[in-house]
């Protein structure tokens, strides 16, 4: 098995810049996880009530947009990963 070294560049890469993630928090995430066997769990509300906007910074294309996701700001989205939060911890993993 090859373990991953908190210091090498991430092989997904790509997804890390499709959804904006640092790769810094995915390694922060890690950390003192080398040599172990481990598991995460990560929830993620895929039909979000809340919905976030784009709008536009400038009318130069290479500006880029402003985009307020608006994450966790409709109580019933909260609910939601609060459930599912439950629900991992309760499966008996």
């Amino acid at each position: 098995m090859t373990l991953m070294s908190i210091t090498q560049p991430l092989p997904y890469e790509s997804f890390l810049q499709i959804f904006n993630i640092h790769p810094e928090t995915v390694r922060g995430m890690w950390k003192g996880t080398a040599g172990l066997n481990t598991f995460q769990i990560f929830l993620v509300n895929s039909r979000p009530l809340q919905r976030g906007e784009i709008r536009l910074a400038s009318t130069i294309p290479e500006v880029p947009p402003l985009i307020d996701p608006k994450y966790l700001q409709n109580q019933e989205d909260v609910k939601t990963l609060i459930e599912g939060n439950s629900t991992s911890f309760n499966s008996g993993i």
